[in-house]
């Protein structure tokens, strides 16, 4: 009989090895759980299509540069017509637009996007509202041949920032001077969740050369 109740006592847990046992779960969760948030497979998604756009942007500024520059310089563009024109005049936006679909894959039909979608406040990848919309600051949107949304806008001057051509940003945001132009691309479209940094992203458009953010716009 006390082997049996021996037996018994010994397959029960005492409470101090249960608080134990807990404590130990807690500490492996708050280790875990950030990890977890860090691994995102739908970010992860968003940024290697994203690198894969850069490529996209990149490959055909080495063609406009070989095909459509009289000179290596971003600033001045020179078309099939031989006309040129610099790419921080807001004027030539719809040129900019045209020149890249020349050697960017798109849809040949105009962007089927609702009005919500462009009046929205753009937002950071914190969803923290920045105070302009895309309608207020790019323009001539296309769609790649892969659902890629794509617009332009123009500084006026390749002297310009964000912090001198919107004070609502005015916050210590980290800007580059020299930026003639910007190109705006949401990898799914008018799909959520609309954030910059997430499935938006900006790639800036330089006196000479470009440089991939996806903070700043």
């Amino acid at each position: 009989m006390k082997n049996n109740h021996y037996k018994k006592t010994k397959k029960a847990f005492s409470l101090p090895e249960v608080l134990l046992t807990l404590v130990i779960l807690g500490i492996i969760m708050m280790i875990a759980i950030p990890q977890l948030k860090i691994f995102n497979p739908r970010q992860r998604g968003f940024d290697t299509r994203a690198k894969k756009m850069e490529e996209y942007f990149t490959e055909a500024i080495g063609h406009i540069l070989q095909h459509d520059c009289s000179l290596d310089d971003l600033t001045i563009i020179n078309l099939d017509s031989g006309e040129k024109f610099s790419i921080a005049d807001p004027h030539n936006e719809a040129k900019l637009a045209e020149i890249f679909k020349k050697y960017i894959l798109y849809l040949d039909r105009q962007p089927n996007v609702s009005v919500e979608y462009f009046t929205a406040p753009i937002k950071d990848y914190d969803k923290t509202p920045i105070g302009v919309t895309l309608e207020e600051t790019y323009k001539n949107f296309f769609f790649a041949q892969d659902g890629t949304l794509i617009g332009f806008r123009s500084y006026g001057s390749c002297e310009a920032t964000e912090l001198n051509t919107n004070p609502s940003l005015q916050r210590g945001r980290y800007t580059q001077p020299n930026v003639c132009a910007s190109i705006f691309f949401d990898i799914n479209g008018e799909n959520k969740p609309n954030k910059l940094g997430s499935d938006q992203y900006v790639l800036p458009l330089y006196k000479r050369g470009i440089k991939y953010t996806n903070g700043d716009i």
